[in-house]
């Protein structure tokens, strides 16, 4: 903590002391003063968190957390508003039983609001599953054989809410897996 916010030669120095966060004086000087304010580590997973990600650590503004709970405050999380309920997108996921990846593709890549990225369901598309498109109907094994496209792919565009004719058509974008050679 000390480190992060005072040290310009650290790692993270950039996203804690390098943006301004401090450490207050009364800890600063004494981990005994730290101990007393913040308590005892409730176990070895727990970190401190700050609860306003742009203050200080400091008495009042940490607390101890899990690192997935530590996650959840990150000032790089989406955070998500529906029905006066705000939360982070993998937060929004846990809830709903989906991955935050699939949340995340409603909105940017299929231009949904957040609302229907929420509240729409996910399908879940079997393999033998028959599927429509340009006036014929034929299995998704069909329709790969076809296209030339996997049928995980078909699936899983299907389950991320694209449209037969957009799950069957569109190609593939640039790899995201380097060349071993």
């Amino acid at each position: 903590m000390k480190d992060r916010c005072s040290n310009s030669n650290a790692e993270r120095y950039p996203l804690y002391g390098g943006r301004g966060i401090g450490v207050c004086k009364r800890w600063q000087d004494s981990f005994e003063n730290f101990y007393q304010d913040v308590g005892a580590r409730p176990s070895a997973r727990h970190q401190i968190d700050r609860i306003d990600n742009d203050g200080n650590y400091e008495p009042g503004n940490v607390r101890w957390r899990t690192p997935s709970e530590n996650c959840n405050n990150k000032s790089n999380n989406r955070v998500l508003s529906l029905g006066g309920r705000s939360k982070t997108a993998t937060e929004w996921a846990r809830e709903l039983g989906v991955s935050a990846h699939q949340v995340l593709a409603r909105i940017d890549k299929l231009g949904w609001s957040v609302e229907k990225a929420l509240t729409t369901p996910i399908a879940k598309v079997a393999p033998e599953v028959l599927i429509e498109h340009d006036g014929r109907t034929q299995s998704l094994k069909a329709w790969a054989a076809e296209t030339g496209l996997k049928p995980h792919t078909i699936r899983v565009r299907l389950e991320r809410g694209w449209s037969a004719k957009d799950a069957l058509t569109k190609p593939l974008g640039p790899s995201r897996w380097k060349s071993a050679a």
